[in-house]
């Protein structure tokens, strides 16, 4: 009799198992999450859209879009620290909050709480205007700084943001004094820029180019060293790279490093798929963006040697105070 109930204890604990087993490897079963750390219109919230059409096909099951922004982003990683590590929900991760960490303002360490899955692309960072501001060119607008330091007024997607680094950057390797006013998000920062409480803004290429092309924007210079092109893929808008300037939007994906092995694995080559499916690679240069794929591994290790590099433009140039650090 006992031997019969050890037996039957061990076939449930193996049934148990197995049953783990299975569920793991039938993931998924529902829709998966995408928890995107800023509003709708940014450039993060139109990257996971446009990856939407493709989840299905790759994930097995939809994907579903859910905004949270606030804290360059950071809001959500805090919330998304404290889900279920499921693999259901996954995490945009993207420039600003790593300057955040870099800088000591979050909540906890991201190296310590999430695997990071996927870089899926990297975007330009821009200097724009509206198409009736009196600026024509980055070399008018650098000659009114120069005359009256201070008094033009920038946008940016908030206070540690990219763009705000960029746009400091610059100023430290230029000499020019702008007035910093931060907004909560790319799309924020565009309405400024729109509705004319600032001069200029600092932005991400894919929340400006169309507006660019149809002419409500003048993009005037790249603070990115690379060449700029229409939403065709193919033509070269000519526009100058700011000297000195280098730095760019990353935007990857993350997932709680609890989340079993084989679930991460899973959700990785989905991914892997989506962002070197060529009709994909299609919609991503319409919209702007350069996609610029890293697995696991490597987008892993560039995320830590840029944190090392962020560290050393915020030392470097003495943005310390300007950023809030």
């Amino acid at each position: 009799m006992k031997k019969r109930l050890v037996s039957l204890m061990a076939l449930a604990l193996c049934l148990a198992l197995c049953g783990g087993a299975v569920a793991q490897t039938d993931f998924p079963t529902k829709e998966i999450t995408y928890l995107c750390g800023y509003g709708a219109g940014g450039s993060s919230d139109i990257q996971a859209r446009l990856m939407q059409p493709y989840a299905e096909e790759y994930f097995g099951q939809p994907m579903v879009v859910e905004n949270l922004g606030g804290a360059g982003g950071c809001t959500a990683l805090t919330d998304f620290n404290t889900r279920a590590a499921d693999g259901y929900t996954i995490s945009s991760f993207n420039t600003t909050p790593l300057l955040k960490y870099v800088m000591g303002q979050t909540d906890f360490d991201y190296f310590e709480a999430f695997d990071f899955l996927a870089c899926v692309i990297t975007t330009p960072i821009v200097v724009v205007v509206t198409a009736d501001s009196p600026y024509q060119t980055i070399e008018e607008l650098n000659a009114a700084a120069q005359e009256n330091p201070e008094m033009l007024l920038y946008a940016s997607a908030g206070a540690g943001s990219i763009t705000h680094l960029a746009a400091e950057l610059w100023q430290s390797q230029s000499g020019l004094k702008f007035t910093h006013v931060p907004f909560n998000g790319g799309t924020e920062a565009l309405t400024g820029l729109l509705n004319g409480s600032v001069d200029f803004e600092v932005a991400s290429l894919s929340e400006v180019l169309t507006k660019h092309e149809e002419g409500s924007l003048r993009i005037l210079a790249s603070c990115t060293n690379t060449t700029i092109l229409s939403t065709d893929g193919e033509t070269d808008l000519n526009i100058p790279v700011l000297e000195g300037c280098d730095v760019k939007v990353i935007q990857g994906v993350c997932v709680q490093k609890s989340v079993p092995e084989e679930i991460k694995a899973k959700l990785a080559e989905a991914l892997k798929g989506i962002c070197t499916d060529e009709r994909y690679l299609a919609d991503m240069k319409q919209a702007g963006y350069d996609v610029d794929y890293m697995d696991r591994e490597t987008f892993t290790t560039y995320l830590t040697e840029s944190a090392a590099d962020f560290k050393a433009i915020v030392d470097e140039a003495g943005l310390a105070d300007e950023i809030g650090a």
